[in-house]
Parts: structure tokens; sequence; C-alpha cells
């Protein structure tokens, strides 16, 4: 996963699971304060159908009438679908203890209702004043309930905002520290991956980042390992191949001392030269072309045949004109070369020279015994450990 993945889930997912607690927490409580309203509105409703409640009773009082006495039963009805209605709530135990008492009210007017309208005139003026009395106690206790369902709705509201504004805290905090942890997950890898380069300018190629990550930061230290593994590499090859211009000078000017030049002794000059060396192929050629020798290539083999075929740009024996091929000391290298890498004698010969007008030279490696040779089938894959140089 890349860091800009890791920063865009970090804040996606804080402000997720921030969004869940807050709405949570006002869930929760508009919950709770909707709960207070319903009950502050049906109380206020119930105190509001008691006292149209006790202006029909009056009138029914004084002039008994069909009119009204449907006026009382309407009315008594829809106050019982408030006292069913608030009972069906769930209520504090506060709010349950004054409903109790309101349900005692409730069923003793009632009753005492049903024998107001079934009174004569005698009685009921008697009756009325009762029922006033239990109405108005009705009519307290709905206040009380009024009063204690505002209550709720305002300790519920002062809680839903220390809840969010706990919430808020938290989420800061886990914020802060998931930053902290992604920072410090970004800046440590960097600045040991800055460290571990000044070591390798001040010339320490054992340097390795252990960093097993999958984000850009791990592909950066895979990149800086492999970086530092090609270094090492290139240091113990140039340790192992590398033989010094000056060291080749000296190496043909004594044999020219001893020996006027020929292609005998150029023959054999490159065959030490190549006895100097120690790797694989290419890296006999590379440290062929590392000397300003020229430049060599493998151009085909026919392990049947028991032949390799190479090419040589620039050689140094070239470069001048002549009748016959010059590059002498290029075949004892390549002879050379090939002996020590496919472990049987072999010889060179140019089929083709610069120093004739061709476009480049071209050399013939083959077996000194003739036949098969199976190992120029793994040319890329054999390596020649260093040994003494051989002097011949």
């Amino acid at each position: 996963m890349s860091i800009g993945s890791k920063i865009l889930l970090t804040v996606m997912g804080t402000s997720v699971v921030l969004a869940a607690v807050v709405g949570t927490v006002v869930f929760y409580s508009l919950a709770q304060i909707g709960q207070a309203v319903e009950i502050v509105r049906l109380a206020e409703d119930l105190g509001t159908r008691l006292l149209k409640l006790e202006n029909y009773q009056t009138a029914y009082a004084q002039e008994p009438s069909l009119t009204e006495r449907r006026r009382i039963n309407r009315e008594w009805s829809s106050l019982e679908e408030l006292i069913h209605s608030i009972q069906r709530l769930k209520l504090h135990s506060e709010e349950q203890r004054s409903f109790e008492v309101l349900w005692h009210e409730y069923r003793q007017t009632r009753q005492s209702l049903r024998a107001f309208l079934e009174a004569d005139a005698s009685q009921r003026k008697t009756m009325l004043g009762s029922l006033r009395r239990l109405e108005e106690q009705m009519r307290r206790r709905a206040r009380g309930l009024a009063t204690t369902g505002r209550s709720q709705v305002a300790a519920a509201t002062q809680m839903a905002k220390g809840l969010i504004a706990v919430a808020f805290v938290a989420m800061t905090l886990i914020a802060l520290w998931l930053g902290i942890r992604l920072a410090l997950g970004i800046s440590e890898p960097v600045r040991e991956l800055v460290r571990l380069t000044n070591a390798i300018a001040e010339g320490d190629l054992q340097q390795h980042l252990d960093l097993s990550r999958r984000d850009e930061l791990g592909h950066l230290a895979r990149s800086f390992n492999r970086m530092t593994q090609k270094l090492r590499e290139a240091q113990a090859r140039l340790r192992a191949t590398m033989v010094s211009k000056r060291l080749l000078g000296e190496l043909i000017h004594d044999l020219g001392q001893r020996i006027e030049y020929s292609e005998a002794v150029m023959f054999a000059t490159g065959q030490q030269f190549a006895n100097r060396l120690a790797g694989s192929l290419q890296e006999f050629l590379t440290a062929f072309a590392d000397q300003g020798l020229g430049r060599l290539e493998l151009e085909s083999v026919n392990p049947e045949e028991g032949e390799a075929l190479f090419r040589g740009y620039n050689l140094f024996e070239s470069t001048k004109p002549a009748d016959y091929p010059q590059d002498h000391f290029t075949r004892g290298f390549l002879a050379q070369v090939l002996s020590q890498l496919v472990e049987e004698p072999m010889n060179c010969e140019e089929i083709a020279c610069a120093a004739q007008g061709a476009d480049y030279c071209q050399f013939m490696v083959f077996s000194a015994q003739g036949g098969i040779v199976s190992a120029l089938a793994r040319l890329d894959e054999i390596r020649v450990e260093e040994t003494p140089a051989v002097t011949t």
C-alpha cells in the first residue's frame, strides 16, 4: 500500500470513526430528548383537555343536554387516549411514580364522571365539586410530568453536549496518535536511508537497509539494497580483474626487451594477461575493455563443433592499416579465457581484421583437440575463481 493510500485511509478512518461516535451520541441523546418532549406534550395536552372537560361538566350540571353529554364523552375519550399514550412511553423511575399516581386518580375520576352523568339534578351539583377536585389533582400531576419532562430535555441536551465534546477530544487524540505513528513510520526509514547513503558515500558498501514494507519506502529500500549489492559486485569484480595499464605496459615492455615483437610473443602476452583475471566471461571481456584494449563481444557459440565466434572493436593492435591480421594479443587473450572457462585447451584465429579494412575484427575460438565442447553452451554460467597469475 502506498504512503498516499495510508494517509488517505488514516484520514478517512478517523473521520468515519468520529462520525460514527458523534452520530451514536447524537442519536442516543435525541432519543432521550424526543422521549422527554413527548411526555411534555402529552402532559400539557392532558391539562388542556381536563380544563375543557371541566367547562363541559359545568354546563351539563346547569342544563343537562344530550349535546353536552356527547362533548363530555368525546373529551373523556381523548383524555383516555392521552393517558394510554403516556403509559406506552418508557418512563424513568420518577416519571413512572408520578404516572402511577396519575393512573390511580384517572380511575377515580372515571368512576366519579360516570356517576355524575347518571345522577339526578339534586345530586349533580354536589358531585360536580368532588369531580373538579379529582380533575384538579390530575392537572397538578400532569403539570408535574411536564416539569419533569422539561428537566429531562435540559439534562439530555447537556449530556449530549458533554458527550460530543468528549468524543471530539478523544478522536482528536486518536488522530494525533495515528498522525505521529504515520509520520514516524515515514521519517525514521528516511533518516536511516540518509545515514546509509552517507556511509556508502564514505566507501562502506556493506550497508543494508532492513525494511519490509509494500509502500514506496519499501520499494526504495529494495532499490537501495540492489544498488549496494551491484556496487559490492562491481567492487569485487574490479578487485579481481583490474590489471593496471602500467602493469600491462611493463609486461609487454619486459617481453620486448628479451625478444623482438612477434606474433608468438604477443599471443603469449595475451594469454598471460588472461591468466591474471578471474570471473565470468563477461567479466573477462569487461576487464579487457577497462584496460583500454578495445571492446570484445561474443557473437555465437557452436558446442557441437567446439567453436565460439567473437567480434572486436577499436582493438589497440589494429590502429594502423596492414596486409594481414594484427590482433595477436587479443587472440592469445581469447584462447586463454575460453581455455580457463571450459577447462580444455582452446586455440584462436582472427578471420577478419579492422587493420585490413573490415568493419570489425572477428575471432574464431576452437578446441585444440577438435570435437564437441559441451561447456560452451554454459558460458554465461561458468566462473573462474581468482588464482595466482600464471606466467608463460
